[in-house]
């Protein structure tokens, strides 16, 4: 089994960047990912910290997204309301709030499950985000 210069298995600091992607956030995250691109060797594991790093973003600007939108219409109705129209609809916000809470169990699940693959050793191949990692790191 591959070790790192901490003398750590590759798979559990894979799995811990995974996890702590997901519960440790940005700066114990980063601190992990910046550790590993800068110091460790294994080719493989930087690999899967920018699975980790990348999909923290993707999902972080999603996040971002979906609570502007409804902050949008706030705006739009408000200022519709300057001219004395009275629109509100609250089903708009429930839609946001259920996309929200569908991104978020998406972005457990997938990090739980990547994590657990990792510890593992092994690996899920993610095309799209394959392609691109393999593209920034040649």
């Amino acid at each position: 089994m591959e070790k790192t210069k901490l003398n750590l298995s590759v798979a559990m600091v894979a799995a811990a960047a995974w996890l702590l992607g997901l519960y440790g956030g940005y700066v114990i995250a980063g601190i992990l990912i910046g550790y590993v691109l800068l110091c460790e060797d294994s080719q493989v594991l930087k690999k899967a910290c920018l699975r980790v790093l990348i999909l923290m973003l993707t999902f972080s600007v999603a996040f971002t997204v979906i609570n502007l939108l409804p902050n949008i219409l706030e705006l739009l109705y408000s200022f519709l309301r300057i001219f004395k129209v009275n629109i509100y609809l609250d089903f708009v916000h429930d839609i946001f709030n259920l996309l929200y809470s569908v991104v978020s169990l998406i972005k457990t699940v997938v990090f739980i499950l990547m994590g657990i693959a990792a510890a593992l050793n092994k690996n899920f191949k993610v095309p799209v985000l394959d392609s691109f990692i393999d593209k920034i790191t040649a």
